[in-house]
């Protein structure tokens, strides 16, 4: 059995009353390790330090996790029956294929279905292919894209700020070592395109350093960031 990779800070705290002002956006990140590299829901969690609404990140994730193997988990279900969050992000791989297209379109609508009858909002996190696959890139926006509109989800096109990244052709490296997961700066990226779009936040507001909940750093060179934000911007629109 594949271990799963769970930080639920979350998981054990009082829901917070409906409609307070200071309530935190409480959102459970669902994915594999695409989701957990560099702990990027820690890094959502971080930008939004100096947003009007502040998130609260719990992550629950599997090393080459899809969709159905997060459906299939107790932990999964217990988390989306415990009403605690406000949004849940869904996260697959990049789904070029037909086949994992369909994967993830039926999964999605299984998964949105369940969210929303636990009173929490639907979001699929868009991702990218790997290096070796830069061609496929179109092909898993559509996928993210059909997927979202068919379970009603709320869409984070992280992956289509990757790709406004690479057109920008700065000499930033969104990979790391492997050529598949990211580097600290397309982890900033990805966590950019979703703080933004679940806060309504304008991503050129993002402070630059950040400090996590588990004690580590995030720092962006001055010349990296606003290429960044360009790109996230452009994903967005």
């Amino acid at each position: 059995m594949r271990a799963l990779w769970i930080i639920a800070f979350a998981l054990s705290t009082v829901a917070s009353s409906a409609g307070a002002t200071d309530a935190p956006l409480r959102v459970l990140f669902l994915g594999n390790s695409l989701t957990y590299t560099n702990d990027l829901p820690l890094v959502v969690e971080a930008l939004s330090a100096s947003s009007v609404r502040h998130i609260r990140a719990t992550t629950i994730a599997g090393p080459n996790y899809g969709l159905e193997d997060l459906w299939r988990e107790a932990k999964v279900q217990e988390a989306i029956r415990s009403r605690r969050f406000d949004v849940v992000v869904m996260q697959q791989g990049p789904s070029a294929l037909s086949s994992s297209r369909s994967e993830l379109v039926k999964w999605s609508k299984t998964f949105g279905a369940a969210i929303r009858e636990h009173g929490a909002e639907p979001a699929l996190y868009m991702v990218w292919p790997s290096l070796e696959r830069m061609g496929d890139r179109q092909r898993v926006s559509e996928s993210y894209r059909i997927a979202a509109k068919e379970c009603g989800c709320r869409l984070l096109p992280a992956g289509d700020a990757w790709q406004a990244a690479a057109k920008a052709k700065a000499s930033i490296s969104l990979y790391g070592v492997d050529g598949f997961h990211p580097s600290r700066e397309g982890t900033y990226l990805a966590a950019l395109v979703i703080w933004a779009e679940l806060t309504g936040e304008d991503p050129a507001t993002a402070p630059a350093e950040l400090a996590l909940r588990d004690g580590s750093k995030v720092k962006i060179g001055p010349n990296v960031k606003p290429v960044l934000v360009d790109a996230a911007k452009k994903a967005m629109r």
